[in-house]
């Protein structure tokens, strides 16, 4: 359940400023619910600019007037990556002495309110004495198994409320509903805040865990469509990979057989040329075979003449027939080019498109994937939030955690419905 996520097993990326690339310091929500450190946020916005786009999912939003200031602290995160540093500091130096007192004494506890290490004796003191009794609750035991078995709600119950914002060294005791839920003390009711809205922080608390039950109700409806769309997208390379080697293959077999037939007549055209050379050879013979019948046996002058005619007419038969043969085979070579030609282009063409049909998907992809990013994003965070019921940290961020739902839901419903049919388009060549 919800109630007892061990630290250890939230994801070192949740953690992670989008923008250095570092464990958040300061964690701002935007109203996505992506978070970043506020110093990286106010080096990421240009002076005199309106709107700030998220580098995550590259959502615009309307920077509130007093700027980057003006985004929710995320109590919650800031919360679990103080004691995650906490405990690595353990790790570190596991002999450290209490800095409660003076005694140097290996320290067994710490107190979130002192922010001290605390020795047994003085670890004892808390627990027994009146002076600090208020303490106790925001002592933590430095033994293995209690770092170990750490949960949010246990994270949550050691941490006290925010200092109030207007008077220093004062806790905050209310929550002015007419100021964005900011926590108070009692002299700020008859101060600044005097004539708002001041509402009890557990009431508030209540209600807007309530509200956040109900959200993400609702939004766990599209979790399947969520990641269908994922595998729309992934189906989607699939088959345009597929079309494109189909229309490959098809051009390779158009190609293959064209050539085929070129070659073949151009391979008839040479055994036609030969035919006729022959025939042309055996009838010159049979014509001065006879002649010399004829001429009987007249002097070899007369019939010299005859054999060089013969010889004359035979040569120019045989040039033209190889003329002839010549231009067909340089018609049927030229045609085999533009054969080659055509078909290239046809590939060309199919690559482009290919190419700007590829880059059409990775664009919707990468939507996808922002889409997916955001739904993990709110579904974590929502879960931290529900475990931990950390009140103070609750009423800053679920309204912003429930906002950000909205526009998810919103998002999921109609990307998902006009994915497929674009995808399918994409999906052509």
């Amino acid at each position: 359940m919800a109630s007892v996520i061990p630290l250890k097993d939230i994801e070192e990326q949740f953690l992670q400023c989008g923008i250095c690339m570092e464990k958040l310091k300061e964690p701002k929500f935007l109203p996505c619910i992506h978070r970043f450190c506020q110093e990286c946020l106010e080096g990421f916005t240009e002076e005199g600019v309106k709107e700030i786009q998220c580098v995550t999912c590259k959502k615009e939003h309307i920077l509130p007037e007093n700027g980057i200031d003006g985004f929710k602290n995320d109590y919650n995160t800031k919360n679990i990556i103080q004691f995650i540093q906490f405990q690595e500091a353990v790790k570190v130096d596991p002999l450290r002495t209490c800095t409660h007192c003076k005694t140097k004494l290996k320290a067994s506890a710490f107190c979130f309110r002192c922010d001290d290490f605390l020795c047994e004796m003085c670890h004892e003191f808390h627990a027994t004495s009146g002076i600090v009794k208020d303490h106790y609750p925001h002592i933590f035991s430095l033994s293995g198994a209690e770092t170990a078995n750490l949960t949010i709600k246990k994270l949550s119950l050691l941490k006290e409320a925010p200092n109030c914002q207007a008077h220093s060294g004062k806790l905050s005791e209310l929550c002015c509903t007419s100021c964005d839920n900011l926590p108070i003390c009692m002299l700020c009711i008859y101060g600044k805040h005097k004539g708002h809205d001041p509402t009890d922080i557990s009431s508030l608390a209540e209600i807007q865990r309530e509200m956040l039950r109900d959200k993400v109700t609702d939004l766990m409806q599209y979790k399947e469509a969520v990641y269908q769309m994922q595998e729309q997208v992934t189906d989607t390379k699939e088959d345009l990979e597929r079309n494109v080697n189909w229309e490959e293959q098809r051009f390779q077999k158009t190609l293959d057989s064209e050539k085929e037939r070129i070659v073949k007549e151009i391979r008839n055209t040479e055994e036609e040329l030969k035919r006729k050379h022959a025939e042309l050879e055996e009838e010159m013979k049979t014509k001065t075979s006879a002649e010399k019948k004829d001429l009987g046996k007249e002097s070899k002058e007369e019939y010299e003449p005859v054999c060089e005619e013969a010889k004359r007419e035979f040569d120019a038969s045989l040039t033209k027939l190889r003329e002839e043969s010549k231009n067909e085979t340089e018609q049927l070579q030229e045609e085999l080019r533009g054969v080659i030609d055509r078909i290239s282009k046809q590939l060309a063409s199919l690559k482009t498109r290919k190419d700007k049909q590829a880059k059409k998907i990775d664009g919707t992809s990468d939507y996808v994937d922002r889409i997916v990013n955001r739904f993990e994003t709110v579904t974590t965070t929502s879960d931290c939030i529900r475990a931990a019921q950390n009140d103070w940290a609750d009423v800053q961020c679920i309204p912003v955690l429930c906002r950000a739902i909205d526009l998810l839901s919103k998002d999921v419903k109609v990307g998902s419905k006009g994915l497929g049919y674009l995808l399918f388009e994409y999906s052509t060549v």
